[in-house]
């Protein structure tokens, strides 16, 4: 990881991130680190991006418990530009951004279907199960439809 070589990322659905091998979803994200610092507690923060999906093929377990697996690369999402029918989601997404108390990599508003998505799914209170969902969703207009439940869901359950 200190070469700037990505590595994988991919949730739990059962177990944790320490001792027993967890069980994991089938898609993950391949991400790079950014950027790092140590904190005040000492312990080492790190902020990565995601560049790329993956798919599950294998895996297999060391004798020191460390998941190792074979994946598949997936083709990056169709460039798509951001349809007027859901400009309302990019609007929803710089609304978070400007009111967000977190430190935020500065770089461009989204212009692509998948990057408002993504750039959505890492603030919305979304399951693990619907960000991988995402994740899989291979079509832009699809993975904007997707979005688009999900944030009417999440509206309705808040009223």
């Amino acid at each position: 990881m200190k070469d700037g070589a990505g590595f994988g990322v991919i949730a739990i659905t059962e177990g944790s991130e320490t001792g027993l091998p967890a069980r994991t979803y089938g898609t993950g994200t391949v991400a790079t680190i950014v950027d790092f610092d140590r904190g005040n507690d000492c312990l080492l923060n790190i902020v990565i991006r995601g560049d790329g999906r993956f798919r599950l093929l294998t895996r297999s377990i060391q004798d020191d418990n460390l998941l190792l697996c074979h994946v598949r690369y997936l083709d990056d999402v169709a460039r798509l530009s951001i349809p007027e029918a859901f400009q309302y989601l990019a609007d929803l997404l710089q609304e978070i951004v400007s009111n967000a108390e977190v430190v935020l990599i500065p770089g461009p508003a989204p212009s692509t279907a998948s990057q408002l998505v993504y750039g959505l799914a890492q603030f919305l209170p979304l399951t693990l199960a619907a960000k991988v969902r995402l994740l899989e969703i291979d079509n832009p207009l699809n993975l904007l439809k997707r979005m688009s439940i999900d944030v009417r869901r999440l509206a309705a359950t808040s009223r």
